[in-house]
């Protein structure tokens, strides 16, 4: 492993280990995850997290070109509530927070909602820097004496480590029991999560790429070799073996034209299949490639780097 790669999955190891809960990625944005938050909707650009099957956080962002800015933002958001019927105002920022604030190049408002008998927070984000608007919509913890302190105890550990800005190395992807960086020229496409199967899917210019992690491995495998759960996914492929650690297993498979057309289409598009066995966790993980570019055995031992499986598993 290079020395960049090396530190890239460092850095996700470290940042999984800060704070009260795990790290969380999500196509553009991460952020610290509290302790006992489960994911109870996920969108390309929305998430809701619950607690104990309660509601406790919404969020939304996108990335504006013309730079809308906050208070555009927040008379948006006040005529939205005007017309659902619910109540709301802007709250002073509580006491620190904009101390602690003043270095980043971001701008925040905090809003409170009053639907009978639900009371909630709003906060809006707004980054100056790429024009990212990000929306965290609080719902009451239950405790009508102390909504607001306790709301406001849970987001500021989220709200601290927030970060919408591209990693140098990719894209941020990293839940449940997986770890992933996907290269910046890929836009996230389509996803699934069941429990023995997750499947994310991305496109280019230049081609498509999708990340597969399977579980269990050893009941999937049923002692048989990797290349043959390869062929049974990747269509019939040249498969070779990778170097990889001593706990896990890995195989590179090449597109083999099955007739005249196959191999007229091939001339055109480039297809690769990269299959990896982890032992320890019990996990397969795959990536599979469709496009007009050429990658190198090494650039694909790079992706496969960047795609692993936490080491704390958490499903």
């Amino acid at each position: 492993m290079g020395n960049s790669d090396a530190q890239l999955m460092m850095e996700l190891t470290e940042r999984r280990s800060m704070g009260t809960g795990a790290f969380f990625g999500w196509n553009g944005i991460c952020f610290d995850l509290p302790e006992g938050w489960e994911l109870a909707r996920i969108g390309k650009s929305d998430l809701a997290f619950e607690e104990a099957d309660r509601m406790i956080l919404e969020m939304r962002w996108k990335r504006g070109e013309d730079r809308v800015g906050l208070e555009r933002t927040i008379r948006r958001r006040i005529e939205r509530y005007a017309r659902d019927g619910v109540q709301v105002h802007r709250r002073q920022p509580p006491p620190g927070w904009l101390q602690a604030q003043e270095e980043q190049e971001a701008e925040w408002a905090f809003l409170e909602w009053r639907r009978k008998p639900d009371l909630g927070m709003e906060i809006v984000r707004a980054c100056s820097v790429c024009g990212m608007v990000c929306i965290f919509r609080v719902h009451p913890p239950g405790d009508a004496a102390c909504r607001w302190t306790d709301g406001w105890c849970r987001m500021e550990s989220v709200l601290r480590s927030f970060s919408d800005h591209v990693h140098p190395g990719g894209i941020r992807f990293s839940l449940y029991d997986i770890d992933l960086l996907v290269p910046e020229d890929f836009r996230l496409n389509r996803f699934s999560f069941h429990p023995g199967a997750f499947e994310l899917q991305f496109y280019a210019d230049h081609g498509n790429i999708r990340f597969h992690r399977w579980a269990p491995a050893a009941l999937l495998l049923q002692g048989k070799p990797l290349e043959f759960f390869g062929a049974t996914i990747f269509e019939q492929a040249r498969w070779r073996r990778l170097h990889v650690r001593a706990d896990e297993e890995a195989v590179l498979g090449d597109l083999q034209p099955q007739g005249w057309l196959d191999r007229i289409r091939l001339r055109a598009e480039n297809r690769w299949f990269c299959l990896q066995y982890d032992r320890t966790s019990d996990r397969l993980l795959g990536i599979r490639y469709a496009g007009r570019k050429r990658h190198t055995d090494d650039q694909i031992e790079r992706l496969s780097r960047l795609f692993r499986v936490r080491r704390q598993i958490s499903i």
